[in-house]
């Protein structure tokens, strides 16, 4: 009895290999830079939510409540301006919206938006 003969798996070209690193590579770095934007967005959409949702938001003016969350942004580097910020107090309630903004970083630019953060 003869043994199988195992056939030779073909080989990868090395111009297709390392064009595969580099497309992931690329990838890779994509997904980092975007996900520490999104988690400073994150950050600041949990900062805007507790400052709206604490028991003495309804005290504070709606200029206190606005630099309050422009140095958070500062803080997290966003580009994040006043004019973006709307307070609004319908029925008693502190409504905090931040308008769309967009943050361009060295190799993608992102547009980001929050929800509105409403007291309770």
């Amino acid at each position: 009895m003869t043994a199988p003969v195992a056939e030779a798996a073909p080989r990868l070209p090395l111009w297709r290999l390392l064009g595969g690193i580099a497309i992931l590579g690329t990838l890779l770095t994509l997904l980092v830079i975007a996900g520490f934007a999104y988690m400073d967005n994150f950050r600041l959409d949990r900062y805007m939510r507790d400052l709206a949702a604490g028991s003495d938001s309804t005290a504070l003016s709606d200029t206190a409540l606005t630099n309050a969350i422009l140095r958070k942004a500062d803080e997290l580097s966003l580009p994040v301006h006043a004019s973006d910020i709307e307070v609004t107090r319908p029925g008693g309630r502190v409504h905090i919206r931040i308008a769309k903004y967009t943050l361009q970083t060295e190799v993608v630019k992102l547009d980001l938006r929050l929800p509105e953060a409403v007291s309770r």
